[in-house]
Parts: C-alpha cells; sequence; structure tokens
C-alpha cells in the first residue's frame, strides 16, 4: 500500500531527528580525552634520600678510619711503654701476638667495667708482624683501681690456642671456659719469665689493675666497619692478620720490628 507523500515526509523527518538525539546522548556520555601526560621525571624525593644516604655512608666510612687510625696511633704508644719494660719485652719476643686495648673503662666506675677497642697484630713465621685487625670489647675483669679511672691493656699471646680465637669472626672470649691458662703480668716473677706463662699474659699499666679478680676478657668480635675503613676494603680476620696484608701506615710492625 503506497503512503501519502506528507506522511513519507514527515516520518522521515521524526527518524532523522530520533538519530539526532541518540548521537548527541552518546556524545554526552564520553568522557573528554585527557590531555597525554609528560614522561615522569625520577622522584625527587627518592633521589633526595639516596643521595643523603650516600653521603651519610662516606661520613662514617671516614669517621670509622679515622677511629681506626686513631687506634693503632694509641695502640703504638701503648707498645712503646711496653717495651721499656724488659720483662714484656722478653714476653713478647716469644709470643704469637699482642693485643692492645689502649683506653680501656674510660669513666667507668665498676669491677667488671664494660666497654672498649682493641687492635691485635700477630706473628707470621719467616715474615714478621701482621697488619692490625680491630676488634671490640664487651668486658674485662679488672680491679677498682683500673675500672674507675679507665688505663691501657693488653693481652700477650703465648699460644696458637689464644690466638685461634682472634681468627675467627664470631663472638668469643678469652677465660678459663676456653681452656686457657690466664696470668697476671705483675705476679710474674721474673725467674718464671721464660718459662711455660700460661696462653695469655694480662698487662695493664695501672699497678694493681688485675689484683684478686679472676680474669677475663668477654664479648670480643671482630670490628667490620673499622677493619674495612682502614684497609679500603672488605676484609676478614685472616686476611688483615698476615703480613702481606695491604696495611697503611704499618706502625705498629715498625714498632715490633726489634722484638
Amino acid at each position: 500500500m503506497k503512503l501519502p507523500l506528507l506522511t513519507l515526509l514527515v516520518a522521515s523527518a521524526a527518524t532523522s531527528m530520533a538519530c539526532d538525539r541518540s548521537k548527541e546522548d552518546r556524545n554526552d556520555t564520553r568522557t573528554t580525552p585527557e590531555e597525554p601526560r609528560e614522561q615522569n621525571q625520577p622522584d625527587q624525593v627518592n633521589t633526595n634520600l639516596e643521595r643523603a644516604k650516600k653521603e651519610n655512608d662516606r661520613d662514617e666510612i671516614a669517621e670509622n678510619k679515622r677511629e681506626a687510625t686513631e687506634l693503632v696511633r694509641k695502640a703504638t704508644a701503648t707498645l712503646e711503654k711496653m717495651k721499656k719494660d724488659d720483662g714484656l719485652k722478653k714476653l713478647l719476643s716469644e709470643s704469637r701476638g699482642v693485643f692492645i686495648v689502649p683506653d680501656y673503662g674510660r669513666g667507668a666506675v665498676a669491677v667488671g667495667a664494660r666497654g672498649g677497642e682493641g687492635v691485635l697484630v700477630t706473628r707470621v713465621a719467616g715474615q714478621g708482624w701482621s697488619g692490625p685487625g680491630f676488634y671490640d670489647v664487651g668486658g674485662i675483669s679488672v680491679g677498682a683501681q683500673l675500672g674507675a679511672e679507665g688505663g691501657e691493656i693488653a693481652m700477650i699471646l703465648m699460644s696458637d690456642e689464644a690466638l685461634k680465637s682472634f681468627r675467627s669472626d664470631s663472638t668469643f672470649s678469652l677465660d678459663a671456659m676456653a681452656d686457657l691458662t690466664l696470668v697476671d703480668y705483675s705476679a710474674l716473677a721474673q725467674a718464671t719469665l721464660g718459662k711455660d706463662v700460661g696462653s695469655v699474659v694480662f698487662w695493664s699499666d695501672t699497678k694493681g689493675a688485675f689484683a684478686g679478680v679472676s680474669l677475663s676478657a668477654t664479648n670480643i668480635n671482630w670490628d667490620e666497619e673499622e677493619n674495612s675503613a682502614y684497609y679500603g676494603k672488605k676484609v676478614m680476620p685472616q686476611d688483615a692478620l698476615t703480613s702481606d696484608a695491604s696495611e697503611p701506615q704499618k706502625k705498629l710492625q715498625k714498632e715490633l720490628a726489634d722484638i
């Protein structure tokens, strides 16, 4: 059946309007396209934090090296004092090594005062003395004379058993429990020197420092930070405690050269 022309025109117009409204509705539901984002730059906060950490690490390394160098200087001065005693010099000449804590217990007020730093040098057969190894010391049993004022302490290692503990990177103690014989130097008679004097001989510049106490040095551990800072690289005990370690200054070795 043919529709009148007018009817067809009206229907066509209505269809066109409906299509236009549908198109507008679709456009309304679209989101406006986002402007393309610029490539992100490195996060400034993280960059600043990383820079600060590196600077802090450098400062810490420099401080550890300064402390280690100062410890060597003080230990060298202690050795100079020890060499003036003929008995100590004889013991050093027969020792396997010497561990020096040049400034122990400063400001402590009780027996068994805690805290100190020490440096070890060892004898290497046919090659002289090793580079220094740096250790932290938790505690040394001392008398009241030393406990109140602090002082210089040395442990002369007379046996391989005494030295063996230092070659470990774990925490250890020098005491009777370690099957070591510990002797107070001030209690040794001159006639005893040169004979079997024990595994470790304790010495202090403070008279009577070890009188009436049970000798021990506890919680000794390898100071990784100071050793690495001093040598400029990561080192372990077996690396530093050899004469071919690239020791920067050799102050202690020079002081021991005539022993």
